[in-house]
């Protein structure tokens, strides 16, 4: 998506050149790529949202010679939302004689606010000279030394594009360089969570290798109940994405900006096509920080399950998926699971994983079901030596719950 501010100069020469029209886009490439708030892709500027005050810089000049700009504006970033989209609203002034004819170099930047130093004037200043790398974004550089007075701040966001006569229009193409300086909580006053999670595959048991994290996009938040649906969503706004730290055991965790209320679920999204994601939900939610494993449930897995249940697409209103372990993580027969919602049904994957026909689980270990609603507590049945289950139906995803027995001879 492109948005455009009004032409900013008409350039004088000989014919009648069209006039210069300044647009900007996000990156659609992977170098700097920008990102939401739930650690997607950026499509647009309105999904490159900020919780600081920004303000923009935008120079225009000859590439011969820098010091001397045609335009050079230092401007706050207004405007409803608080997102990148802003800079459309930004009101240049253009010079007040036409210029000549020639190449012109437009360099746009974005900054924190509060990390801009007053000039003379009074007014803040934005910095006039920033490094671009050869694909047009701003060059990596160190942050300034917080006792430093004459650092000029890295931009979060920046881009450099150039004009040439005859051009219809010059798009500057924006990178994400230090987006994270501007998503800072405490801007707002937002207090944060520490947050920290593995991931572990359904069907192995054992933690996702390094390789396959890297395809995972592992996120926290808290489903709320959407009165049009008449169920549980968790919208990408509502979830804040985990960094993952590469180990020995791939970990992710955080800072984030998230009130839960009285749950939360890790979310883990695979990459690839037609993929579903898969929370993992609890209701204890005091820990500091707070430990919410994940589970990557692999997508011919879950589409066998949803064969053997008779359905060809994933249900709309989402699926519980669960599965009943032994203390050494092996697949246990015999348990019957109770939820704690009298409306759920619970229904029992056969050992040969074709149907649901078995009245409590197998070799398989696989239990389902597809009413519980979200905030349902799955105990097994006359065995207490085992943890409970917590979760039930968000709007298209699959919720995994996992329950696994202790080893003999351990406390309750």
């Amino acid at each position: 998506m492109t948005r455009a501010l009004l032409p900013l100069l008409v350039l004088a020469a000989c014919g009648d050149p069209p006039p210069f029209t300044l647009k900007f886009r996000v990156t659609s490439g992977d170098v700097q790529a920008c990102t939401t708030t739930a650690g997607s892709r950026a499509m647009t500027c309105s999904d490159v949202t900020m919780l600081c005050d920004a303000y923009v810089s935008i120079r225009i000049f000859a590439p011969s010679d820098p010091t001397a700009p045609f335009i050079s504006a230092c401007k706050p970033l207004v405007g409803a939302g608080k997102n990148l989209c802003s800079i459309a609203s930004v009101d240049l002034t253009a010079p007040t004689m036409p210029t000549k004819l020639q190449d012109l170099e437009v360099d746009m930047a974005v900054y924190r606010k509060d990390q801009l130093h007053t000039g003379l004037d009074g007014n803040l200043d934005c910095p006039h000279e920033v490094a671009f790398g050869a694909d047009g974004f701003p060059a990596p550089q160190e942050p300034c030394d917080p006792g430093a007075t004459m650092c000029d701040p890295p931009p979060a966001i920046g881009g450099r594009a150039f004009y040439h006569p005859g051009d219809a229009e010059t798009v500057v193409s924006l990178g994400c360089t230090n987006q994270a300086t501007l998503e800072d909580p405490t801007c707002v006053g937002k207090s944060q969570l520490a947050v920290t999670s593995t991931v572990d595959d359904f069907d192995t048991g054992v933690s996702v290798s390094p390789a396959l994290a890297d395809s995972l996009l592992v996120s926290i938040g808290e489903p709320a109940f959407d009165s049009t649906l008449g169920g549980y969503t968790l919208k990408s706004a509502d979830t804040r994405a985990l960094t993952l730290m590469q180990q020995p055991v791939p970990a992710w965790s955080g800072n984030v900006d998230l009130q839960l209320q009285s749950s939360a679920c890790i979310e883990v999204f695979e990459d690839g096509a037609q993929t579903t994601a898969a929370l993992s939900c609890t209701d204890q939610i005091g820990g500091s920080p707070l430990d919410v494993p994940g589970v990557r449930l692999a997508k011919p897995t879950l589409d066998a399950i949803l064969a053997a249940l008779g359905k060809t697409q994933f249900p709309l209103e989402g699926l519980v998926v669960g599965l009943a372990l032994d203390y050494l993580g092996n697949p246990l027969p015999g348990v019957m699971i109770i939820p704690s919602s009298g409306s759920a049904h619970i229904k029992y994957m056969s050992a040969d994983g074709s149907n649901f026909a078995a009245t409590s689980t197998t070799t398989k270990g696989v239990w389902v079901s597809t009413d519980a609603p979200y905030g349902t507590t799955f105990q097994p049945f006359g065995m207490t030596m085992a943890n409970d289950g917590f979760g039930g139906l968000v709007a298209g995803k699959v919720d995994v719950v996992i329950i696994q027995f202790k080893p003999p001879n351990t406390g309750g």
